[in-house]
């Protein structure tokens, strides 16, 4: 299964190339460098939920007594870990 920085890599090299077809394995190495670095650089900034996705959050709602986490704080674990299993 491939990290979800590599999806979000191949899915930006998609868009780019093709318009949506599969080119990842046509580009050269320094190519998928660049996009596994736009991958990581978007997923990073979106490390910080906006108000909207806070409001709209059904974690809040579900959080059992006691527990004092946000729903930032699991957002911000989940994009944290989905950085730390990329590949490159």
């Amino acid at each position: 299964m491939s990290s979800m920085v590599e999806r979000v890599a191949r899915a930006f090299a998609d868009k780019t190339y093709a318009g949506g077809s599969e080119v990842w394995d046509t580009l050269q190495e320094y190519e998928r460098t660049a996009f596994y670095e736009g991958a990581r650089a978007a997923i990073l900034e979106m490390r910080s939920p906006t108000e909207e996705m806070l409001i709209k959050s059904p974690v809040p709602a579900i959080v059992m007594p006691g527990d004092t986490s946000s729903y930032g704080d699991w957002w911000r674990a989940m994009i944290d870990a989905a950085l730390e299993h990329s590949q490159k």
